[in-house]
């Protein structure tokens, strides 16, 4: 006697919008690690946990924000 498995469909993930989303919606991230004073580790712990966002965040904000003022 045989015995029946039914096999529920996964739920399908939405597909993005564009090709533009799709890319950008699949960017990796690269490992960056630098050295900092202690007074400077300090400030952005406090300030990640003023606003609510991990350090990590904070510090890639930061980064694209002073790139874009850069112009690059």
């Amino acid at each position: 006697m045989a015995k029946k498995i039914a096999i529920k469909n996964p739920k399908s993930k939405p597909e993005p919008e564009s090709a533009e989303d799709w890319v950008t919606s699949r960017e990796g991230m690269k490992r960056l690690t630098i050295d900092v004073p202690l007074s400077l580790h300090a400030r952005l712990k406090i300030a990640s946990v003023q606003h609510g966002q991990t350090m990590g965040d904070l510090v890639r904000d930061c980064l694209s924000k002073y790139l874009e003022d850069m112009g690059n």
